[in-house]
């Protein structure tokens, strides 16, 4: 299970042991080319990295619109 917050939402995942955190985002319709992706040492983690982390942070880097 994964737990991501953009903007202040939480939104959750569950998907394959070997999913990544692009899947994740994909999964809810977030380009994963338009954020960073902050872990719980407020590291950031590579999109294409298997998921390890329990929680995240979604840091939008681009307009949606």
């Amino acid at each position: 299970m994964l737990v991501v917050v953009p903007d202040g939402d939480v939104l959750e995942y569950a998907g394959d042991d070997d999913s990544t955190y692009e899947d994740a985002l994909k999964k809810h319709g977030i380009n994963p080319d338009t954020v960073l992706i902050i872990g719980g040492k407020n590291n950031s983690i590579p999109q294409d990295a298997p998921i390890r982390e329990k929680r995240v942070d979604i840091v939008l880097t681009c307009s949606r619109g």
